[in-house]
């Protein structure tokens, strides 16, 4: 019959919380410790119903007479908190964190974490610019409330690579200056930030993602890491273009052998070339003979990766045989001139005249050998 009673009582409990009846909320819990006792022991999350009815006289009442404000551990029901960021409410947010909330509390196993879900819920309210604005608000707050910016997803995901996934540099840059870990990988393809940035940075290069590429590049994110694929942030521009970060080693080859060099050629990406020469990129192209068949790239062109490797091999042996000249003391006298054209009577090989055929620009004349030949006054 006593059970019975409490569980009537925890019955008349929901009500008087869904209607914010704070009187009887008080006598119904006011000397009452065993009925208080009962409440507990069912692990009745009163401070999150309250939150849920946007009841918040009735929320400081619960939690001043003992109701948990982050609810209870091991069960699969959400926190008040939890519950007041997804309605986008930035003023319940504040009073349960002034109330003593746990902003780093999560539940169903760690599947539901407060910064992540106040995240996604600004994702979802781009629709709303009031909305969008408030989601945003509530991700700083937390921030600033202490909420730890190196937490992940079930994916295993960390919330600094949704950010620079999704292109949301702003929440990326807040990540980072309350102390998000600059090196982190992602887990499937070890890529670090500066990769994740430069492949946004193919798809729309803007003012801004280069401000958060230049703050990477200041908060330490390591410019040479290599990815599964062994490929530096700055192979990852060369899909569709990119630029140059000062200080990358442009002698860096991926798991087939690649530079940045090479790739450029590869992809017909010859500004790409020309500029990585001019970073002082070596030419070892005889190294790096691209094993894998990249069928897209065959499809768009007529001709083949041979060709083009051709190219930058004679390309190599020519600058080989002009460096070696350029430090004896007769500088570019008539003799040399003739000992280059005995060693390399036709310093570009014929797959190179054959390319012009195919490309609207040759390789070589990307890479200046018009002024080269002028220079050294070669006659082909």
């Amino acid at each position: 019959m006593a059970n019975n009673e409490m569980k009537a009582d925890l019955s008349r409990l929901r009500s008087y919380i869904h209607q914010g009846k704070i009187r009887k909320i008080k006598h119904l819990l006011n000397n009452q410790p065993k009925r208080l006792n009962y409440f507990l022991e069912q692990q009745f999350d009163a401070c999150a119903y309250a939150t849920k009815f946007k009841q918040e006289k009735a929320l400081r009442l619960l939690h001043s007479n003992g109701f948990p404000i982050d609810g209870y551990p091991h069960t699969h029901s959400v926190t008040a908190l939890i519950i007041a960021i997804r309605r986008n409410d930035l003023a319940f947010v504040r009073t349960l964190v002034e109330l003593g909330c746990d902003v780093n509390c999560s539940v169903r196993s760690y599947t539901i974490i407060p910064l992540i879900e106040a995240y996604q819920i600004y994702k979802n309210k781009h629709e709303n610019l009031f909305l969008f604005e408030t989601a945003k608000e509530i991700f700083r707050y937390l921030l600033q409330s202490g909420a730890s910016p190196n937490v992940y997803n079930t994916h295993h995901m960390r919330l600094v690579h949704l950010t620079a996934i999704d292109g949301e540099f702003i929440f990326l840059q807040l990540l980072l200056n309350y102390g998000a870990h600059v090196n982190v990988v992602t887990a499937i393809h070890r890529k670090n930030l500066l990769h994740l940035v430069c492949d946004q940075a193919v798809e729309q290069p803007t003012e801004s993602l280069f401000e958060i590429l230049r703050t990477l590049i200041q908060f330490g994110c390591d410019i040479n890491h290599r990815d599964d694929c062994f490929e530096t942030p700055l192979m990852c521009t060369l899909h569709h273009g990119g630029n140059l970060t000062l200080g990358t080693r442009l002698d860096l080859k991926n798991n087939f052998g690649n530079t940045y060099l090479t790739r450029a050629v590869h992809y017909a990406l010859y500004d790409h070339a020309r500029m990585a020469l001019y970073a002082g990129a070596p030419c070892r192209a005889w190294q790096c003979s691209f094993p894998y068949i990249n069928r897209n790239y065959q499809q768009q062109q007529t001709t083949n990766e041979t060709s083009l490797m051709d190219a930058i091999v004679d390309y190599e042996r020519f600058i080989g045989e002009l460096e070696f000249y350029l430090l004896k003391p007769r500088r570019l006298k008539d003799i040399t001139r003739l000992i280059i054209r005995k060693n390399l009577p036709y310093p570009l090989s014929k797959s190179t005249v054959l390319l012009d055929k195919f490309l609207p620009f040759s390789l070589i004349q990307y890479l200046m050998f018009t002024e080269m030949k002028t220079m050294l006054k070669l006659e082909f």
